[in-house]
């Protein structure tokens, strides 16, 4: 039995009973804002059913605004807390390398090729 937490998901739960009913063949019972799967007959880990949630929330374009968290028995749905924009890192741009590393290198001992001149 896994339990599928849905009590911070707004919209969509109606949905998500719908999507995991014609993923995956098992009983599925609502409860309040808790969701139970009766996997007796599939052999579904926690994890499989953490990435069916991901898949639903991407379809309905909810994965800004939602998390998914997976622990033992139970699969949780919670708001992200910077107001659904994820984290990002800033793009550093780096610094140029110095002329130093970018001219050739002069070998000294290198005989050097002369072209000869072009006679007017």
């Amino acid at each position: 039995m896994i339990t599928i937490d849905i009590s911070e998901l707004e919209n969509g739960r109606n949905g998500l009973s719908d999507f995991l009913r014609s993923r995956i063949h098992a009983s599925i019972t609502i409860k309040g804002k808790t969701l139970f799967l009766d996997l007796s007959e599939e052999k579904l880990s926690p994890r499989d059913v953490k990435t069916l949630v991901k898949s639903f929330l991407h379809r309905e374009g909810l994965s800004e605004i939602y998390k998914v968290n997976e622990e033992k028995e139970v699969v949780k749905i919670f708001k992200r807390g910077n107001g659904g924009e994820r984290e990002r890192r800033p793009k550093t741009k780096g610094t140029p390398p110095s002329s130093y590393d970018t001219l050739p290198y002069f070998f000294p001992n290198r005989p050097q090729i002369r072209k000869p001149k072009l006679s007017d």
